[in-house]
């Protein structure tokens, strides 16, 4: 049944598995099943997802036998307070919840932040089941965070596009890898690999030399006898204090470059999603509507172009309207004098022979 799913564990304490699926969310009554047995569920979720999944969710867990209750609050990060986290716990116990039941959290961000806190603060030990549905869940689901973010294009016209630059914990990578690509088709992937090996342990080395040169100039401040000896090994220190501290920031970025790995992530919107491994006929169809498409989007913007260029198009009508008639009124104030005719050539005399004269005869 779940031959499509992959099964990710994610090694951390206490250790935990990922599940990365197509239609996932409709066989997620199955699974938890299999994982938890049948017990009572509380789905929580926001009204902008639970309009999307919370019907497909419950469906499914009702038919593998789970008891569900659910609960929507309003989406938004500004969500993320103490009064929705009351909310949520005081929903939680008007349901009696105990140990033996599980909270869900159908979505990322705000809603899997606001369920895991309250799931942990409500009861020790009840279980805790992830459902993410975007990009954003699958960043926090692998303890991951986003650096960079930028969202451009129209909706109405599907060519939305989005930048993402993500820090993953290297443990992680895969795994955030494998759910970014659920969310649509792969058109191209490319990995590289920086040895810093030897920076590190250059940095390392500078900076041992640099704790020891400060341990000497202390020794030396201890031992100074002039105000000026102080004062110059006071300079000195400070130097060397400067360079530690610089030092030290690059070491931790490289450690922090070494846990971390940056995915950069670029997602294209399309009104239809073709899935990969199509036939050749059907790639030929795309392609024909593609150009149609195209064609129409060609002109619809060349139209658009037009009717918003219209004021510089009038302007520029009305002055070659101007440029002509100022060229004609020219012409008929001022014509173009007549030039003489050729004079005539005499006529030539061509004496014709006539074939009635008489030929000699021999």
């Amino acid at each position: 049944m779940f031959d499509s799913i992959r099964t990710i564990p994610v090694r951390v304490r206490p250790p935990y598995d990922v599940r990365i699926g197509s239609g996932l969310l409709g066989r997620c009554g199955d699974y938890l099943a299999a994982l938890l047995g049948q017990r009572r569920i509380a789905v929580l979720a926001d009204d902008t997802v639970a309009s999307l999944y919370l019907d497909t969710v419950t469906a499914a867990l009702e038919d593998a036998g789970f008891a569900v209750c659910s609960h929507i609050f309003p989406s938004g990060e500004g969500r993320k307070n103490l009064s929705t986290l009351t909310e949520l716990l005081e929903f939680l116990a008007s349901e009696h919840l105990t140990r033996t039941d599980c909270v869900a959290a159908l979505g990322g961000g705000v809603t899997g932040d606001m369920a895991g806190f309250a799931a942990a603060v409500y009861l020790r030990g009840i279980r805790y089941v992830q459902l993410p549905t975007t990009l954003l869940a699958a960043v926090d689901d692998c303890g991951a965070w986003m650096e960079y973010s930028s969202l451009s294009g129209d909706a109405k016209d599907h060519d939305r596009y989005a930048y993402y630059t993500v820090r993953v914990p290297v443990e992680n990578y895969r795994t955030f890898l494998a759910a970014v690509g659920e969310a649509g088709s792969v058109l191209d992937l490319s990995e590289t690999a920086e040895n810093i090996t030897s920076s590190y342990i250059d940095v390392q080395a500078r900076l041992s030399a640099l704790e020891a040169q400060r341990e000497r100039l202390n020794a030396l401040a201890d031992q100074a006898e002039t105000t000026a000896d102080l004062l110059e090994i006071e300079s000195q220190l400070s130097d060397v204090q400067y360079q530690l501290e610089n030092y030290t920031r690059q070491l931790k970025n490289m450690d922090q470059q070494v846990s971390y790995s940056t995915v950069d992530i670029r997602l294209s919107e399309v009104a239809t999603l073709t899935p990969t491994g199509t036939t050749f006929g059907e790639r030929v169809a795309d392609a024909f509507a593609g150009g149609w498409h195209g064609f129409v989007a060609f002109l619809q913007g060349f139209v658009l172009a037009v009717i918003y260029l219209w004021p510089v198009l009038l302007v520029v009508g009305i002055i070659v309207a101007l440029a002509v008639t100022l060229t004609k009124r020219r012409r008929k104030n001022h014509p173009k004098p007549v030039k003489p005719a050729a004079p005539a050539k005499p006529a030539e005399y061509t004496p014709q022979s006539t074939n009635d004269e008489p030929k000699p005869k021999y």
